[in-house]
């Protein structure tokens, strides 16, 4: 799949096409933005672009090498990935629990001191850099600063600020905007052609936020009922109806499997109210099928009140990804939305 199927990273595109004219790179990327916005996709993209010898400044997805890339066994491009070592098994790629370790950087250093297996360039990705942890990057860092010739590293992360600024001043950064409505609209008509969820509605779409692989996780089921059932029970805690069940909430948010989903949810729904305060526009709402109780809700809340809340969802999310007691975490936020009651 050449470049010009990549829907949705236009101007990113343009910046590698131009640096694959020029024939220069820096020795190390930092792809970030949202997850499922197309950063590991453009990874692999860039990594065939490189190495394909049939196209200028593109690749043409059906070659050898881009094959090779495409199937993870080519010779000169090294995938790391948050993982766990199992004792003399080796390692397993496990994005939730994993974290990238200073014997997968040592296995980096030792690949990359030697010459190219096919000539040309070597490329490391790292998918999941933000799970990086001290050691590996302290020793990703002397990489960093000394990089070999014709070696490419491309760090992928939700942002920048995750990795150390030691690290990221070394790396030529690319933000990856969300996709508009429009282009994600036409990448999942693409990708889900032929599926039953194909027609996916615009409210699905909205909600994704931009994001392809969001998107692909969500089900009816959660969109049109549990996504609702979450955000009543959110409005009853935050104008003190639930004081005596905030301990079961956070124990019924903690022991389900879609945490991220309904704080996300929390946070979209946050969202909505800061953005028609501020703008009165309808159609930039997420949560579009609840517009009467966001207006009602934008009518008595502040721009500060709601800025709080998010920041506090986000601080949540992070204490649970930096594995704080997710229960404990979760009570201690609904209790300061409580206590906080408008």
């Amino acid at each position: 799949m050449p470049f010009e199927e990549v829907i949705g990273q236009e101007k990113t595109i343009r910046t590698l096409r131009n640096a694959l004219i020029q024939g220069t790179f820096p020795h190390a990327y930092l792809f970030y933005g949202s997850r499922g916005v197309g950063k590991y996709k453009v990874a692999i993209s860039f990594a065939k672009a490189i190495l394909c010898g049939r196209r200028e400044a593109d690749f043409c997805g059906t070659c050898s090498a881009c094959r090779r890339i495409e199937e993870g066994n080519h010779p000169d491009v090294l995938f790391v990935r948050p993982g766990v070592t199992k004792q003399g098994e080796g390692w397993y790629y496990d994005p939730d629990n994993g974290t990238i370790q200073i014997g997968q950087v040592r296995d980096v250093q030792r690949w990359i001191s030697i010459r190219s297996f096919e000539g040309g360039y070597k490329i490391a990705i790292f998918e999941g850099a933000e799970r990086m942890n001290s050691p590996a990057a302290n020793a990703l860092l002397k990489v960093l600063e000394e990089p070999p010739l014709e070696t490419l590293l491309i760090l992928i992360s939700p942002t920048k600020t995750q990795l150390p600024p030691t690290m990221t001043s070394r790396c030529q950064k690319i933000y990856f905007p969300p996709l508009s409505k429009e282009a994600l609209q036409r990448v999942l008509e693409h990708s889900l052609e032929g599926s039953r969820e194909e027609g996916m509605s615009s409210l699905m779409v909205a909600l994704a936020e931009g994001s392809v692989g969001k998107a692909m996780s969500m089900d009816m089921e959660w969109v049109h009922v549990e996504r609702r059932k979450w955000i009543e029970k959110l409005i009853s805690v935050e104008e003190g109806r639930s004081k005596g069940e905030i301990p079961l909430i956070a124990e019924e948010i903690s022991s389900s499997d879609r945490v991220q989903e309904i704080l996300d949810t929390f946070r979209a729904w946050y969202r909505d109210v800061l953005v028609f305060k501020e703008t009165r526009e309808v159609s930039r709402l997420l949560n579009a099928d609840m517009k009467d109780r966001i207006v009602d809700l934008a009518e008595r809340r502040t721009a500060e009140d709601c800025i709080t809340r998010i920041r506090d969802i986000r601080n949540a999310m992070e204490d649970i990804g930096n594995r704080i007691n997710p229960r404990l975490a979760l009570e201690n936020l609904l209790v300061g939305m409580q206590c906080g009651a408008f």
